[in-house]
């Protein structure tokens, strides 16, 4: 949001050079003002909000309708994921990990607040895809929340994006800081030593973070009685995990294609016991 005694104006030398695509946010207030002020520009003036690279910029109800229909999107690309993932669940399972979670990320970083909104993705999710994979019709919120964990941890990195969405937030928040300082103070350039240091520290957080969530869900798994034999182990690295669930589209050279069963079973074993 953008107050007018702010706003470089016709008059102050402002000619943008894609006036059809080009549009100016500003407070409600200050909005019967600015068009008046850009009136034969070809600049669109908007109290409510606009796209901007992908996600969305002004007023809160704006924010919030274009996340909820990203997130129909997203829904229904799952939902597309779930039919392949019935004839081929490795390619479906590897195309979800490298394309489709990379779009919700940037979303969650860069709208806040926006964990509800992620519910019917995650429904969908438990639903429709996770049952499609793993060839099971059922999946108990125990046995969802071992899934999110990281394969290290005896998970399948299927993130729940109703948990994700604010660690994400708060994340870019932190690595966009030095940035963001930079802008503000006008400086040329900012300390790389900073940013080497509040990466490490988020890699660090989220390590904790995953490792305490797998500790609690076994103590869940235990306690609830449900259909875990065993709990897997915590450990910082699973011996073959990695191997048996590769990510890999073109795998097959390297002896890591499994057939559908054998990936549903091994998933099973793994995960879902």
């Amino acid at each position: 949001m953008v107050a007018m005694p702010t706003i470089l104006r016709p008059a102050d030398g402002l000619f943008p050079k894609s006036k059809q695509n080009t549009h100016l946010i500003v407070k409600s207030e200050f909005e019967e003002e600015a068009i008046k002020v850009f009136e034969g520009t070809g600049i669109k003036v908007t109290s409510e909000g606009h796209e901007m690279l992908g996600s969305a910029i002004g007023s809160h109800d704006f924010v919030k309708t274009f996340t909820a229909e990203k997130i129909d999107v997203f829904v229904n690309e799952i939902e597309d994921f779930a039919k392949i993932a019935e004839h081929y669940p490795q390619s479906a399972y590897a195309a979800f990990s490298h394309c489709i979670v990379s779009k919700w990320r940037y979303l969650m970083r860069t709208v806040e607040d926006i964990d509800s909104l992620f519910e019917p993705l995650e429904d969908s999710i438990n639903q429709v895809f996770i049952p499609a994979l793993t060839g099971r019709s059922h999946c108990n919120a125990n046995e969802r929340s071992f899934i999110s964990l990281p394969i290290r941890y005896g998970g399948l990195n299927i993130i729940n994006p109703i948990t994700n969405a604010s660690h994400e937030y708060q994340s870019s928040q932190k690595i966009s800081a030095p940035l963001k300082g930079m802008i503000v103070k006008q400086r040329e350039s900012f300390s790389k030593p900073q940013l080497q240091s509040i990466k490490a520290s988020l890699r660090q957080e989220k390590k904790e973070r995953m490792k305490d969530m797998s500790q609690q869900e076994i103590g869940k798994s235990l306690i609830d009685n449900t259909s875990f034999s065993a709990a897997p182990p915590v450990v910082e690295k699973t011996s073959g995990v990695k191997e048996l669930f590769s990510t890999s589209l073109t795998c097959s050279p390297y002896s890591l294609f499994l057939s559908n069963s054998c990936f549903r079973n091994r998933a099973a074993t793994l995960v879902l016991r």
